[in-house]
């Protein structure tokens, strides 16, 4: 098995987190991404991991630091100090780090005394209520009708729905109150009281959108054959409820059930349903089959459909390259830009092909060093880095990298028996 049948031989695992990055469901990606075993994973995929986890996070963090913000001017300080720790505890990138250090810092010298949101007629629930709120809550007067933090159910609600995309925003608007109490306890990580919640839906009520939001939360919670009938039932509703669809696949894959996820995205595309995700699945899972030629061209379709997922063009390059067309291949891993890696050179991924073709080796190891600097501990870029020293001609700074880099127990096979011979040649094998 190759080095690139392996990083793809699970179906692309990653493949629904980073959906769920791209349409900001931050809670929806962090689950998925915390749902797979590292053991199971290719070496090659953990960084992928690592970076969905540190941007889940981080848009978690991003909102309860404006949901804490919002409670800090509406004068509620317990609701922000909670909003404000939860972003702490949450935050990866120093940069978010810093500002929710600054609210708490803000928040302990205190704030002058200020109203709570007022109540709209008719209370909070009557726009969605969340956990805060009691459901059916009258319109009488006292402190239950008014969420804890100050904020009314429909200010909380657009803080959710400013993370999904507008046209499923303006569904959810126009959705029964009890179905967006679902959708605020599911935000705020409250899945058991989510779940209870569902059944206060009224039959009338249980659109795509309702069985849609089922299904997610029963896979949440491990529930995964009941979450997939929940979503078929979605679809079986709405068949272009495409979060549906995209997670029922995810589901599928995770099962192992490639051959229907096969029949289904070929239905899928023969009904002409968001033919950009079909073909990249289905360029994934043709891969894992080894039939690269039928995994190419649903790459290329992927591509030409405008799916910039990068596994998908990093998977299509990986082929174009084993076809023979460097071009190509370079011209789509130039696609992925820097990867977060920084340096100057171009992401590590281009910088490889680089080094496999031995070209623009300057620029190659500038990007195995902003790697490295990124990933102190992972001996892949020392490795490359000592590889990048030899192909320049400097065997005898390269050596020690690369021997540094084979005694680590974290350095993946492949990659091993990569080093040693290259080691082999510079007449320092054993």
């Amino acid at each position: 098995m190759s080095i690139w049948n392996k990083i793809f031989g699970k179906s692309d695992p990653l493949s629904a987190g980073r959906r769920a990055l791209q349409q900001r469901r931050w809670a929806d990606a962090l689950c998925h991404g915390e749902s797979i075993d590292r053991d199971t994973l290719a070496p090659e995929l953990l960084e992928g991991l690592d970076n969905l986890l540190i941007e889940a996070r981080d848009g978690l963090a991003e909102l309860n630091l404006s949901e804490g913000q919002a409670c800090l001017r509406a004068g509620n300080a317990d609701r922000a100090g909670d909003h404000f720790s939860l972003a702490a505890g949450q935050a990866v990138s120093p940069e978010l780090k810093e500002r929710v250090a600054e609210s708490l810092a803000e928040l302990e010298k205190g704030i002058p005394e200020a109203p709570l949101a007022k109540k709209t007629n008719g209370g909070s629930c009557g726009t969605g209520c969340g956990s805060t709120c009691s459901p059916g809550g009258d319109d009488g007067e006292g402190d239950g009708d008014a969420p804890e933090d100050g904020l009314d159910a429909e200010t909380r609600l657009e803080l959710v729905l400013a993370t999904y995309p507008p046209e499923l925003a303006d569904r959810y608007r126009s959705s029964g109150a009890a179905l967006r109490e679902v959708l605020l306890l599911v935000h705020q990580g409250a899945e058991d009281e989510a779940l209870a919640a569902l059944e206060r839906v009224p039959s009338g009520e249980r659109s795509d959108l309702f069985h849609f939001e089922q299904g997610a939360l029963l896979a949440r919670l491990g529930k995964s054959k009941q979450g997939v009938k929940a979503l078929e039932t979605a679809l079986s509703l709405n068949p272009s409820n495409l979060l549906a669809f995209e997670a029922l696949v995810g589901l599928l894959s995770a099962a192992g059930q490639f051959r229907l996820v096969e029949q289904r995205l070929e239905k899928a595309l023969a009904d002409g349903i968001e033919p950009g995700f079909c073909h990249a699945r289905l360029a994934a899972i043709r891969s894992r089959k080894g039939d690269l030629d039928g995994a190419l061209a649903h790459g290329q379709k992927a591509l030409q459909s405008g799916h910039v997922e990068s596994e998908t063009v990093f998977l299509t390059a990986t082929l174009l390259e084993r076809r023979g067309d460097l071009d190509g291949a370079e011209e789509l891993l130039q696609r992925l830009g820097g990867g977060g890696c920084g340096g100057g050179g171009g992401n590590p991924l281009l910088g490889e092909f680089w080094l496999r073709h031995n070209k623009n080796l300057d620029q190659a190891l500038e990007s195995f060093k902003g790697a490295l600097r990124q990933e102190p501990d992972n001996p892949r870029w020392t490795m490359r880095i000592g590889q990048a020293y030899i192909g320049r001609g400097w065997v005898k700074e390269g050596v020690p990298l690369l021997q540094k880099a084979l005694s680590s127990s974290d350095l993946p096979p492949e990659l091993g028996e990569e080093g040693k011979a290259l080691l082999a040649t510079c007449g320092k094998g054993k």
